[in-house]
């Protein structure tokens, strides 16, 4: 009898060590901020911020401006990231595309800039269909592993797409913060 309570007390001590799960870091969105300041009023600011979006965000492959709101001085618009895969080759179902939000707030003497809302979508074109890998973040993302393909290797994918876009994102970034400074008249 007491073996048999035994035997039951490890099996129930092992269920319920079974049934615990360990928390996890929430994960973290990547994004890009820059706040430039400029010897203008906020009208002057906007315009700038306008010619600057012209030569930069605006040059990338799939931009569109969806918000230009002069009242409130918001520019808000998105671009695109081309993305293929440097760690992981002949993988056709991880090329896609990162779309990213590109938002301007322009105010007296600074101009306020944040890039955002990294998310990849996967190819649709390929034989097996395209592999998403959604939301970009920092950190070991994603906490699960993607399909077809083990947790190491699927964050070792999220960390080249991550780099790829922010590479891209800060490329233009500066380009807008040069544009925007030499409109300012600030060299």
């Amino acid at each position: 009898m007491l073996r048999h309570l035994l035997a039951f007390g490890i099996v129930l001590l092992g269920i319920v060590a079974l049934g615990q799960v360990v928390p996890q870091p929430p994960l973290v969105p990547v994004s890009l901020t820059d706040e430039i300041g400029m010897a203008m009023n906020k009208a002057q600011v906007m315009d700038a911020a306008l010619q600057a979006w012209s030569v930069s965000f605006g040059q990338q492959p799939g931009a569109k401006k969806l918000i230009h709101d002069i009242e409130n001085n918001v520019i808000e618009g998105t671009a695109r990231v081309n993305f293929r895969s440097k760690a992981i080759t002949f993988r056709e179902e991880t090329m896609g595309s990162i779309t990213y939000t590109v938002s301007i707030k322009a105010v007296n003497g600074q101009c306020n800039v944040r890039v955002h809302n990294f998310r990849h979508t996967g190819n649709r074109n390929a034989p097996d269909g395209g592999l998403d890998l959604g939301i970009i973040c920092e950190a070991d993302a994603p906490l699960v592993h993607y399909e077809g393909m083990g947790l190491g290797l699927s964050r070792k994918l999220h960390a080249d797409a991550r780099k790829a876009a922010m590479d891209k994102a800060q490329e233009v970034l500066r380009a807008f913060s040069a544009r925007l400074r030499l409109l300012g008249g600030q060299q």
